[in-house]
């Protein structure tokens, strides 16, 4: 089987406030598209490690910023569309996604933490919010994500 053939395993993070909103991310080779924080699991490195290190990269946050909510309890994937499949991405994605929760709207992000910044801009959003603005071929997974999160204590 070759790498296009197969899924991609990373985690993604969704970080939430009690104010209801969560925080998104506008995608700089996408402007317009929003989505939450998520990236590739490294060879022998466990899921959590790459939560934290993924969260790092993309947004400048870590665990004196957000705590650890929940862990969806299942894996979330999805396929891309023809035209966004790469040897890195390969045929789709599957997450492990973590809930998080910050008592702040004040945080410290920085898009260019990892020295090759995915994202131009951020916000609090809505869920729906985010949803909306999604690129389509997430939003079945965000869906999932935002019902999740309705259910969880401590937001």
């Amino acid at each position: 089987m070759s790498r296009s053939e197969t899924f991609r395993a990373g985690v993604g993070a969704v970080v939430g406030h009690a104010s209801g909103l969560v925080l998104a991310f506008e995608r700089e080779a996408r402007p317009g598209s929003w989505q939450f924080p998520q990236g590739g699991i490294d060879v022998d490195e466990a899921v959590e490690a790459a939560l934290w290190r993924e969260l790092w990269e993309e947004t400048g946050l870590g665990p004196s910023h957000v705590h650890v909510v929940s862990e969806v309890p299942v894996w979330l994937g999805y396929e891309h569309p023809a035209e966004y499949q790469t040897a890195k991405s390969r045929r789709g994605q599957t997450h492990r996604w973590f809930i998080l929760s910050t008592p702040s709207l004040e945080l410290p992000i920085d898009l260019g933490a990892s020295g090759d910044p995915e994202f131009q801009a951020w916000q609090w959003m809505t869920p729906e919010s985010v949803i909306e603005h999604a690129i389509g071929f997430r939003q079945p997974v965000y869906r999932f994500l935002m019902a999740h999160l309705a259910t969880v204590a401590g937001l």
